[in-house]
């Protein structure tokens, strides 16, 4: 019993420390607008999963990694 509470916990532990994991074992970040307020950099080391309209203000920059992964919810 207490093994397979063990390996249920080392299992859990990348998802518990990072959040979400996708697919392919690379953390997920959840974007919104509110999170484009300064200039920022999409990392291909991230998926990043947009929730609703994600805008970029006037006269800021968002620079995305060549081979980053940015995903929707469906319906959005």
């Amino acid at each position: 019993m207490k093994r397979k509470l063990l390996a249920l916990l080392l299992t859990m532990l990348p998802t518990l420390a990072f959040g979400q994991l996708s697919d392919n074992g690379k953390p997920v970040k959840l974007v919104t607008d509110a999170d484009i307020s300064a200039n920022r950099t999409f990392f291909n080391d991230t998926v990043y999963n947009l929730s609703g309209f994600v805008y970029v203000e006037s006269g800021l920059t968002l620079t995305i990694e060549p081979g980053t992964i940015i995903k929707g919810n469906p319906g959005q």
